[in-house]
């Protein structure tokens, strides 16, 4: 947030804001702020881009392993990878399931996370829907 001096002072004291809610407001603000053109006009990639560029800053300050959060598998990633690789677009291709996922393209992104060697998500991501399931008995 090194833009953050050349800010108004109702928008620096949103940005720091004291709960949890409020910072990520603030986050989003800011990113909004540093992404808009002197029109005001702002890409949504770029206000992506210094969202997360704030929020692994915000961690850092924290003290959290920004670095693990910084290294998880980005959607352009998985289509970039899936783009070089065109035999795993293909319908008859198949994705292996390890009862970590349950839909196909959830399922296709836990693989290319595997072939590149990067986690897909934090475990604490994988702990809602996506937690194992159990296997079904066929007996």
């Amino acid at each position: 947030m090194s833009d953050s001096d050349q800010l108004r002072d109702n928008v620096r004291a949103l940005i720091a804001g004291v709960s949890q809610k409020d910072q990520f407001d603030g986050l989003a603000l800011h990113a909004i702020v540093r992404a808009a053109d002197e029109d005001g006009v702002a890409r949504v990639r770029d206000v992506a881009a210094n969202y997360r560029n704030d929020y692994i800053h915000a961690l850092r300050a924290k003290g959290v392993d920004a670095d693990r959060e910084a290294g998880r598998l980005g959607q352009d990633e998985v289509r970039a990878y899936l783009h070089a690789h065109p035999e795993m677009r293909k319908a008859t291709y198949h994705i292996p399931h390890d009862g970590t996922a349950t839909g196909t393209a959830a399922k296709l992104v836990l693989h290319v996370a595997a072939k590149i060697g990067r986690p897909a998500c934090t475990q604490g991501s994988r702990e809602g829907g996506g937690a194992p399931f159990p296997k079904e008995d066929k007996s």
